[in-house]
């Protein structure tokens, strides 16, 4: 029993304790009150903590499953706990299991689902390939509790589920992804799938792509999907939907795509890690020409280390292009230095070959990273090589109409002439490779080929009876098993106007062809067809099977008139002009008769860029004219195919000019700009007070800067351009630093005047302070330089000015400063001389001047002194002169003092 001592005590302590203890949210707490646990019932969230408080032998505590060791002091329990569930615990001695007395509950949800789909490909042209989800979260989950609901848009019901598996490994930042192929995913509309936790049956996620449906049976029976908002509709091979943004969770990232695919990698555009160091390519594709030769690769850091270099291998992965033939790569090994943030760079050699051949593509990564480095969402860089072909359009020249592989040697290959002109057969090379090999044989043939007309070649060992006599002649070029392919150029162009079969692939035995093959059958050209194909995954689809040995079909063929078509009309429409860096969106008007258009070609005229999208965008590197071209393509074959020219404007080149650092007090900043592309004007703005002059629109402006633009010690001056058109401005910025100014203190300053006109006046005392080395330059009144030094001294009585200057140049003028000049005293009074008789008593001279000493001289020149004072003792015996003058800063002019003493007369006896 507890003493009534004890409780205000555990009170007290628990007070105590709450108020010392760090508040955190992961951690709850059950304090002993009395003879009850406070709060007796709490729910926390797994992974949280709870803190026992007031244990002791008294009280201990205990849990009904035995999850935890009784325990008598105050407590942490976290693991014990971590099970979602109910913990129901007691106090040994005044309570018992089952909610006994002294008792209570811990209840543990489980963690709110981090699991989510990150990744989707369900559609492609052609035949969907490389089909899958991608699911992300912590690293470590182990993913057997998950698995992926799909629902067919169709009648709202669950397909069959895919269970998952494995763990999710750590790519960064704790978190990572895991891709699951699966084949046969729908290809909407309305399609969805759903994520589900068999562990807590939640369904985590619901969504769905192309539009919502609201499930009508299963898991996800009564829930309705969330659309996200992109979608699949026969996109690029090898590209998906994909979370982009920077997080960790489902709710920070965006859905975008079609981009391309990203399998069991960080997708392109997302980041688990914003504060890592982080390296990627700078994009993550790139179209380039055959004949490109060496392209190079951006590679980009974000936080690099200032003090470590960290390195990064960029590696050939895959790609349907053929490493020495198609191009060169081996691993390269990019170091970025410490400190450095400047992107690098790797390249790749492209093979301008001779064959003809369909798009190829080159898939780089990004692997080996050095520790401390993230890689970041574009790890994977593709590049599709264009071959040198043309675009093909409707009845524009010859293709291959007919393909017989009979038994034995009865083969042969129809050449057909869709155009309105005859044409001249050895305008022509026809080509066969062997299987997936190099080896590539050329054949020429002669004579003219009319409109609607085939040349149909056969092999010399021919049934002479049923197969030979359709031949216009005989040639190797019907060498082939049904796993070699063949091309027609058009040798006056330069292009490759036909293809059959996989160029540079060797599938075996023969290219499956709808229900037959290019082996053991005979293969017509579907009437709709009225051009080449270049690329074999659509040229498959373009033939008519008939059996082996068929021949009744060669020397004519039939092909449905270009003249007229079937209502097809290729049209669109962009929002150019355009500026250079703008994205030029492309709108596809097409009309058809009948049906719908299922596939569309763009070529936007700069020999980059090219999309199979129905309205693409499109960011031209470069400005101009530049000749689109679309080719439109019905459900029943009708091609047609239009041109218009889109202009793409320059933007203006704005220079401010460089940097430049002033005088304070300059009046005039003189500036330097240039505007030049699109426009030749522009204005100025400063973030100062100084103004332009004679205008803010000349470029050659005058800055005056103001006092204030001074203070702050620096001013922005800002060129942007004007008169622009439909682009936006551009701008460039110089900045005007002023130099500080020496300095001097005058407070200490000394002035001696001179004397009497003499040079010995001084000025001294000035202290001086400046960057580096000062030199110093006085003037007079007349502005003539009088001294180099500091101090100035022995000048004359005039006013004079110091100039002090420092390395950066700046003057600062100190004065005038005056050296007055100590004149000589007035002329002294003097008093009568007096006149006196032989033998008198003489009286001393008297004089008064202005304080000096008086000096009494016997010679006007004041040569002879004879003594000093008044009065004076003059001596004089005889008539005499005397002079007197002041003793001031010099002697001043005399006084004259005359003395008459006559001579007695003589009597004479």
């Amino acid at each position: 029993m507890k003493s009534n001592i004890y409780l205000p005590f555990a009170v007290c302590l628990f007070l105590l304790l709450s108020l010392v203890r760090p508040v955190s949210a992961t951690i709850d707490s059950i304090t002993i009150s009395g003879f009850t646990f406070s709060p007796a019932n709490i729910t926390i969230t797994s992974g949280d903590t709870v803190q026992f408080y007031g244990m002791s032998i008294s009280h201990p505590v205990a849990q009904d499953a035995g999850a935890w060791a009784t325990f008598t002091v105050d407590t942490k329990i976290s693991s014990e706990i971590a099970t979602p569930g109910t913990y129901p615990y007691y106090c040994t001695v005044h309570g018992g299991p089952g909610g006994v007395g002294m008792s209570g509950v811990i209840t543990v949800l489980p963690l709110p689902d981090s699991v989510y789909i990150n990744e989707i490909h369900y559609d492609n042209t052609g035949a969907d390939a490389g089909e899958g989800v991608e699911v992300a979260g912590p690293a470590g989950i182990d993913l057997a509790c998950y698995s992926l609901l799909f629902y067919n848009g169709n009648d709202s019901l669950e397909d069959p589920a895919t269970t998952l598996s494995g763990i999710i490994p750590d790519m960064g930042c704790g978190y990572g992804v895991v891709w699951f192929p699966i084949s046969g995913i729908q290809n909407g509309p309305a399609d969805a799938i759903g994520l589900y936790n068999t562990c807590n049956t939640d369904v985590v996620q619901f969504l769905s792509y192309e539009g919502t449906i609201t499930a009508l049976d299963g898991t996800a029976a009564g829930m309705t999907s969330v659309d996200i908002g992109v979608s699949e509709v026969s996109s690029a091979v090898g590209t998906s939907l994909q979370l982009t943004g920077t997080g960790n969770q489902y709710v920070d990232f965006t859905w975008a795509g079609p981009i391309t695919a990203t399998p069991d990698l960080i997708n392109g555009g997302q980041i688990f890690c914003p504060g890592d160091t982080i390296v990627s390519f700078v994009g993550n594709n790139a179209s380039v020409n055959e004949d490109t030769g060496t392209f190079t690769i951006e590679l980009s850091i974000v936080n690099p280390s200032p003090t470590t270099a960290f390195t990064v291998d960029v590696v050939y992965s895959s790609g349907s292009a053929t490493i020495t033939a198609d191009f060169t790569f081996a691993t390269q090994t990019i170091t970025f230095p410490a400190n450095d943030s400047t992107n690098k760079t790797a390249s790749i050699t492209i093979i301008d070959d001779t064959l003809a051949e369909n798009g190829e593509d080159i898939l780089l990564v990004l692997q080996n990273p050095s520790a401390g480095i993230t890689l970041g969402p574009d790890s994977m860089y593709r590049i599709t090589i264009k071959g040198n072909d043309v675009v093909l359009t409707p009845c524009s020249d010859l293709f291959y109409s007919e393909y017989v592989e009979g038994t034995s040697n009865n083969k042969a290959v129809e050449i057909y002439n869709p155009r309105s002109d005859t044409v001249d057969l050895a305008n022509y090379t026809f080509l066969r490779r062997n299987g997936g090999s190099s080896t590539v044989n050329s054949y020429t043939y002669t004579g003219m080929l009319a409109p609607d007309d085939v040349f149909v070649v056969v092999n010399s060992g021919a049934d002479s009876i049923d197969l030979l006599p359709f031949g216009d002649t005989t040639s190797t070029l019907t060498f082939y098993n049904g796993d070699d392919a063949l091309a027609i150029v058009n040798t006056i162009s330069g292009d490759t106007i036909d293809k059959f079969g996989e160029w540079g692939f060797d599938p075996g035995t023969n290219w499956p062809v709808d229900t037959g093959a290019t082996s053991e059958f005979t293969l017509v050209r579907k009437a709709a067809i009225q051009q080449g194909n270049l690329y074999w995954v659509d040229g498959a689809t373009e033939w008519d099977v008939y059996a082996q040995n068929t021949f009744t079909n060669l020397g004519t063929h039939t092909m449905t008139s270009c003249a007229g078509g079937a209502g097809l009309v290729a049209a669109f429409s962009s929002d150019a002009p355009a500026c250079l860096t703008d994205s030029v969106c492309f709108s596809d008007l097409s009309t058809t008769g009948q049906g719908a258009v299922n596939f569309w070609f763009w070529d936007f005229g700069d020999g980059l860029g090219i999309s199979g999208s129905q309205n693409p965008c499109y960011t031209y590197s470069s400005s101009g004219s530049f000749t689109v071209t679309l080719v439109v393509t019905d459900d029943s074959s009708n091609v047609d195919t239009t041109t218009t020219i889109v202009t793409v404007e320059p933007l203006a080149t704005v220079n401010a000019g460089l940097d430049t650092s002033v005088c304070p007090g300059t009046s005039c900043v003189a500036m330097n700009g240039s505007v030049s592309g699109i426009t030749s004007t522009g204005v100025w703005f400063t973030n100062g007070s100084g103004a332009f002059t004679p205008n803010d629109s000349t470029l050659s402006a005058c800055y005056v800067p103001s006092a204030a633009d001074t203070a702050a010690g620096s001013v922005s001056l800002t060129l942007s351009s004007t008169n622009n058109g439909i682009c936006n401005f551009v701008a460039d910025t110089m900045v005007i630093t002023f130099k500080p100014l020496p300095k001097y203190n005058t407070t200490l300053m000394v002035i001696d005047s001179s004397s009497c006109g003499n040079s010995d006046g001084n000025i001294t005392g000035i202290s001086t302070k400046g960057t580096g080395t000062l030199t110093y330059t006085w003037v007079d009144g007349s502005s003539n330089v009088v001294g180099n030094s500091l101090d100035l001294t022995l000048v004359p009585s005039d006013c004079y000015t110091l100039t002090i200057v420092d390395t950066t140049g700046c003057p600062v003028v100190t004065g005038p400063h005056c050296v007055f000049d100590a004149g000589a005293p007035g002329v002294p009074t003097a008093g009568a001389g007096g006149s006196y008789c032989e033998g008198d008593a003489i009286a001393d001279l008297t004089a008064t001047g202005s304080g000096g000493t008086l000096y009494w001289f016997s010679d006007a020149a004041l040569t002879d002194t004879l003594g000093s004072g008044s009065p004076f003792a003059s001596g004089a015996t005889a008539t005499d002169t005397f002079y007197v003058a002041e003793m001031g800063a010099c002697l001043s002019l005399a006084a004259q003092v005359i003395v008459t003493i006559d001579i007695a007369a003589t009597a004479d006896a």
